[in-house]
Formats: structure tokens, sequence, C-alpha cells
């Protein structure tokens, strides 16, 4: 569905596109961020001023891709992976993994709180068996950490991220 319509009856304005991948749009006054791929960010910028609803149409066509995601307000998800299989790939993950892993996982969910979303790098095009265990591992540490991992979500630049609160 095409935002023109809608956005040029609303008071859009992009409020900043970061370097590591958020944007903050606000729409009638109520605040949108988002993560995305910054390799868009100088395009969006110059079109911003211009035509703000296609850009916000390119960032609703990457959310629904699974190449961004809707960071405030959550968004409505998918079914999560059900924790039991979260745990047994996180054991499979930990059983292979060099030793510090876990307190190296635990320092960054830490250092992500503060920004509502985690990133790690992952494998082209899919996620792998192995890319699974180790964002499970991050789910299950954060679980036992008091804190809740979104749906992994896989950008063009081979990252996955998720919301993290």
């Amino acid at each position: 569905m095409k935002l023109q319509s809608i956005a040029e009856n609303r008071n859009i304005q992009f409020a900043g596109f970061s370097s590591y991948g958020d944007v903050v749009v606000y729409i009638n006054g109520r605040r949108y961020e988002y993560v995305t791929d910054a390799v868009y960010h100088n395009r969006w910028r110059k079109l911003a001023r211009y035509r703000p609803w296609d850009v916000l149409n390119d960032i609703k066509l990457q959310v629904k891709n699974g190449h961004a995601t809707q960071v405030q307000p959550p968004p409505v998800t998918e079914a999560k992976t059900p924790i039991a299989i979260d745990r047994q790939y996180a054991e499979q993950f930990f059983s292979t993994a060099p030793s510090g892993m876990k307190q190296t996982m635990m320092g960054i969910i830490k250092k992500s709180l503060s920004r509502g979303w985690v990133g790690s790098f992952a494998s082209t095009g899919q996620f792998s068996d192995k890319d699974k265990q180790k964002l499970s591992a991050y789910r299950v540490l954060a679980a036992d950490m008091g804190y809740t991992i979104g749906q992994w979500k896989l950008t063009k630049s081979d990252t996955a991220i998720a919301t993290i609160s």
C-alpha cells in the first residue's frame, strides 16, 4: 500500500539518519524509530526534504521484507521461537564457543539496552544453523539477565538485528 495519499495529509518530519542504522521520524508528532541498513541513508536524507512519503514507503518495504526493524513504537510481531528450542540452540552454541564468549555476549547485551536494539553478524541471505545457535544464545542470555530480545531480522549488510528491552 502506498502511503503517499496518507502522508500528504500528515506532518512527516525526519529527525535523523544515524551512521549505524537508526532512522527517527515524527508523523503527526508521534515518534517512530527504525533500525535500517545505513547504505540507504544518503539517498533518503536528500529525498526526505521533498518527498518524505517515498522515504517512508522505502522504510516500510524494508520492514516488510525483513531488512529493517521498527523499534518504537514496538511493532506487532509474529510468534517467537519457543524458549525450549532457543535453549537447545544456545547449548549447542556454547558447547563449541571459546572461553569468555558468554561474558562477551552479556557485555554486548548490556551495551545494547541504551539503543533499544542488538545486532550481530550473520550469514549471507538467510540464517544458517550456526547463526540460529548464536542468536538463540543471545536471547537465552538476555532472558537470564531479565531482558527480552525480539524477533531477529537479517539486513542486506548481513547483520541480524532485533529489539531489546
